[in-house]
């Protein structure tokens, strides 16, 4: 840490940084070189201390290990060691137009600077919302930022995870463990009939 303080210093830490380096990585000197690797592969290393979900609907870059899309594994400006406040973060990779695609490279990179291989990418889903990035999800003029207007006030605002779990859920389209359909997760904030 005496040369990577940066690695340990900001408004929110990984806890793991507290039980050292070695926690994550190895660090080996060969012919006055010095290597440092994670203690197993990028795809497995957060599921050493993070138990894996075992539920049947997975986040894709939760399936596939890859935590540092949305994570930093040391320190962060957002709760959870996001790279980008949460809405930013889905969005960033569902909303087709935040995304540089490099069509030679066959890569993508998202608005906090992850690239992604195609491969990576394989199976996302994109949603069409309008020009400012503010409605048309799940149907068209419904909001997926501000207000919740429909639980009146003080409810607090819409944002993707007011109807999707972040990682992993039984439930199609991550929707949270006590909706048991689509209709059910309507009548969270709307009442029918």
């Amino acid at each position: 840490m005496e040369c990577h303080e940066d690695k340990g210093k900001g408004k929110y830490v990984h806890s793991a940084i507290a039980m050292g380096c070695t926690t994550c990585h190895t660090v080996t000197n060969q012919k006055n070189a010095t290597f440092i690797n994670l203690v197993s592969p990028a795809s497995e290393l957060c599921f050493t201390c993070h138990e894996k979900s075992s539920e049947k609907v997975l986040h894709g870059p939760y399936a596939q290990g890859n935590c540092i899309v949305c994570h930093s594994p040391h320190v962060s400006d957002w709760p959870k060691q996001l790279l980008a406040p949460p809405e930013d973060l889905c969005m960033g990779c569902h909303v087709r137009a935040r995304l540089k695609v490099n069509k030679r490279k066959r890569t993508a990179t998202v608005p906090w600077g992850v690239t992604l291989t195609f491969d990576q990418l394989k199976g996302w889903q994109y949603i069409g919302l309008n020009k400012a990035l503010t409605a048309n999800h799940p149907v068209e003029g419904h909001p997926v930022t501000g207000p919740n207007t429909a639980l009146g006030k003080g409810a607090t605002g819409i944002t993707c995870l007011s109807c999707h779990q972040p990682h992993h859920s039984e439930r199609a389209n991550l929707m949270p463990p006590n909706v048991l359909n689509q209709t059910a997760l309507c009548e969270r904030c709307h009442k029918f009939g």
